[in-house]
């Protein structure tokens, strides 16, 4: 739940740091109002997909969101604690593959992570084929069930320059850098 509440709070900090409006932001990001408000207050119920849809409308990686604001020494410190996995493809949906690979290094089948996280076999299944509407509840819970926050599920197939050069160029863009 607090990577929800800062991811909202990150939203409405780059939000206005860029200027927009609520209603400006939902426009750009394809939703009502009442459901960015939602999104901003750390709704448990967004669907995967939509968070992309605001990183994009605020011009950064998604995967940043809910660290933008963290100190570098911290960013690297979480990095550090989350199990490395081959770097990624640049995929929009890398959380689902991340899963799978996860799901494999500890040696788990469908079934019994469907089971740890709270769901059908088929609603992991479709999650880990990037096909579910994902919601950031059902990503917590399997993130829960790896003993990680959803923050190091995203981004566990980054390296540590990787993830912070991208911070820092939201910083940047954000007029928060130098």
């Amino acid at each position: 739940m607090k990577d929800l509440v800062e991811t909202g709070s990150n939203i409405v900090l780059l939000r206005n740091e860029q200027g927009l409006t609520q209603e400006e932001l939902a426009f750009r990001s394809n939703m009502s109002v009442s459901h960015l408000q939602d999104i901003e207050h750390g709704c448990l119920n967004m669907i995967g997909d939509t968070l992309v849809r605001i990183a994009e409308a605020l011009g950064i990686d998604s995967q940043i969101i809910g660290i933008f604001l963290w100190p570098e020494k911290a960013i690297s410190s979480e990095v550090r604690q989350t199990p490395r996995l081959p770097e990624r493809q640049g995929e929009l949906f890398q959380v689902c593959k991340n899963i799978v690979l996860l799901r494999k290094a500890e040696g788990l089948t469908q079934i019994q992570l469907a089971r740890l996280s709270h769901m059908s076999p088929a609603c992991l299944r479709d999650i880990e084929h990037g096909c579910a509407n994902m919601t950031v509840k059902k990503l917590l819970s399997i993130a829960n069930s790896f003993g990680m926050s959803l923050t190091r599920l995203d981004f566990c197939t980054m390296s540590e320059d990787e993830l912070i050069e991208i911070v820092r160029n939201a910083k940047r863009m954000a007029g928060r850098m130098g």
